[in-house]
């Protein structure tokens, strides 16, 4: 079978064909706590240092690299040309009001909040982060809610008059962090972790009584869009 199936071309490829063989590891990884995808590696005891969401890496070849997919080839920085007459959203210029709330609570609860306060045919939109996009039936109207103080300063850090201008991007990630050793494992380490992120705008507020402490998420406010994979080394002193 083997034989029958080398050397079959898949386009400007060719097929090659890698029995698989079974061994032992060849020894256990680095010092630190090791974690993917939730399953724990082997630990070697280090009484000073934690690594904090690792990577659990094993010897031998990739199933991306069987397939000869290069992933350090994907291009960055790809600059994109846009014509400027587009405009997006254009039905949406003049008569809606951009709004940043002031914390995470009111960002989650701004609808029902508009709503006790006799905006409630106000279309919300979410523009990333803290960010909203507050629509009404016409521009008089954006203007009448932004002269209101109690509505538009309480809850908003800003708002203004939206005329199709660019925004500064937001958004707001959700960090999974595991492998924090068990006798660090609380809210003020979890917090200093995730902060070196970003804000960290919805804290994990652990409890003793949780089900479970390996892992734990963090809400952090971040001004990027790439996915945030890191590991961190916990130093800590009895």
């Amino acid at each position: 079978m083997e034989k029958k199936l080398k050397g079959i071309k898949l386009g400007n490829n060719s097929l090659q064909i890698n029995l698989a063989r079974f061994a032992k590891e060849s020894g256990p990884p680095a010092s630190g706590i090791f974690v993917d995808k939730g399953l724990t590696g082997n630990r070697q005891e280090n009484p000073v240092s934690h690594k904090v969401n690792a990577s659990f890496t094993r010897q031998g070849c990739s199933y991306s690299m069987a397939l000869n997919v290069d992933k350090g080839s994907r291009a960055e920085n790809v600059e994109v040309m846009i014509d400027a007459s587009v405009k997006a959203l254009g039905s949406r210029h003049n008569k809606s009001i951009i709004a940043r709330t002031r914390d995470f609570n009111t960002l989650v609860t701004i609808k029902h909040l508009l709503a006790g306060a006799g905006n409630g045919d106000v279309e919300i939109q979410n523009a990333g982060g803290f960010n909203h996009l507050l629509v009404f039936g016409s521009n008089s109207l954006a203007a009448d809610f932004l002269k209101h103080d109690r509505v538009s300063k309480v809850w908003f850090s800003h708002a203004d008059l939206w005329v199709g201008k660019a925004i500064a991007f937001e958004r707001v990630a959700w960090l999974r962090v595991r492998g924090v050793t068990l006798h660090l494992f609380c809210d003020e380490v979890l917090s200093s972790v995730c902060g070196r992120f970003g804000i960290v705008v919805k804290p994990p507020q652990i409890s003793e009584d949780d089900g479970d402490l390996s892992m734990v998420c963090v809400g952090v406010l971040v001004g990027e869009g790439s996915r945030i994979i890191e590991e961190i080394t916990l130093s800590w002193q009895d």
